[in-house]
């Protein structure tokens, strides 16, 4: 259902369709009230905010999901069939968080990153969200994996190209961002992508927000520029 007029003229995000309207209205004062947050720690982002709602994912155990489609629009999925809504209401923040840093990035569906790259842009907007929104996002936790399992999957990403992550079937890059069958490993461009990106910022005494109008390629720059190696273990 597409809808010209779903918020007021005073807010800053608007509707672009619903896929379950009714449900869907009782979380839109949070979503714009989040994207007004947002915005006064990340000013380069569109003054304004088109949201879709619907999903091509499957919902996580909070009942929300979220992706980046356009330079300022963003895709969010509702689980209607929730009975208790507290845990999707606490969502939005992280996930609006979350998925501005990645319009902030220019990180979104309209272009084709390589793996590497992708796990920069996903370990950022990570710790942005939970460094802003007190977010625990499980996934980025890579804290039962030791540094040699880390490398491994960075040096596999490495030879993974923007045309092979996100070949026509989605395969690859769903076994790589969140759960791979023949390995029964999880989240490592999220889990890779944080390692890398808080050695970056603990390192150069950086705020993540130090990196929201950066590119990957100019993140990963850091890695040579100032020698820090990845130490294999």
């Amino acid at each position: 259902m597409n809808s010209n007029n779903n918020l007021r003229s005073d807010t800053l995000t608007t509707v672009a369709s619903f896929e379950n309207e009714p449900i869907e209205r009782l979380f839109l004062d949070e979503i714009n009230a989040s994207y007004a947050e947002l915005r006064l720690l990340l000013p380069s982002l569109p003054n304004q905010l088109r949201v879709i709602f619907g999903t091509n994912y499957d919902y996580g155990e909070d009942g929300v999901t979220g992706s980046a489609v356009s330079a300022d629009v963003i895709k969010i999925g509702i689980d209607s069939s929730v009975v208790d809504r507290t845990k999707q209401y606490e969502k939005i923040r992280s996930l609006v968080f979350h998925e501005g840093y990645h319009l902030a990035q220019n990180f979104h569906l309209g272009s084709q990153f390589s793996a590497v790259e992708s796990a920069i842009y996903e370990g950022c907007a990570t710790i942005f969200e939970r460094d802003y929104a007190d977010s625990t996002p499980k996934w980025a936790n890579y804290s039962k994996e030791d540094t040699a399992t880390l490398w491994r999957w960075y040096e596999a990403m490495k030879d993974i190209s923007a045309e092979q992550y996100f070949e026509p079937s989605g395969e690859t890059w769903k076994k790589w961002a969140f759960y791979d069958a023949e390995t029964n490993e999880s989240w490592r461009v999220y889990k890779v992508g944080t390692w890398l990106v808080e050695d970056i910022l603990k390192k150069n005494d950086l705020d993540i927000i130090d990196l929201s109008s950066m590119t990957a390629s100019d993140i990963l720059t850091y890695l040579q520029k100032n020698k820090h190696n990845l130490v294999k273990s």
